[in-house]
């Protein structure tokens, strides 16, 4: 059987806290803000720990399709609509957007950096 194993516990305990603090935000967006699609990021991301913890053979694999998918891309649309919407409608750009945004981009590359360079599938002994 094969298991997923995280060769450095500092990204493995940043991934999880990140994915924790990721779900608190997601819980004070519907309560604040009665926005019940916050239910679906809420499940991704605790079944992404729940297959961390439980070192599933999938976890390295979901992980970076998390972070590609819901972080960097994510991240890059966001950036490219805003400012296509900020151009049409000759708005003033909102930089602590952009810097947020970055943020998430930078975070979702480390991601999938690191789990490329410190989680292995390996089979159990």
């Amino acid at each position: 059987m094969q298991i997923t194993e995280f060769k450095n516990q500092t990204f493995y305990y940043s991934v999880l806290a990140l994915l924790t603090c990721l779900i608190l935000y997601n819980c004070y967006v519907i309560l604040t803000f009665q926005e019940i699609w916050g239910f679906i990021p809420i499940l991704i991301q605790a079944a992404i720990i729940g297959m961390i913890i439980t070192r599933h053979h999938f976890a390295k694999i979901i992980l970076k399709i998390w972070a590609v998918v819901f972080l960097i891309v994510g991240s890059v649309l966001q950036i490219i609509l805003q400012g296509i919407e900020d151009i049409i409608n000759q708005n003033e750009m909102d930089f602590i957007f952009y810097i947020v945004t970055m943020i998430n981009l930078v975070v979702g590359s480390a991601v999938v950096y690191f789990t490329n360079k410190s989680v292995v599938v390996r089979e159990e002994s």
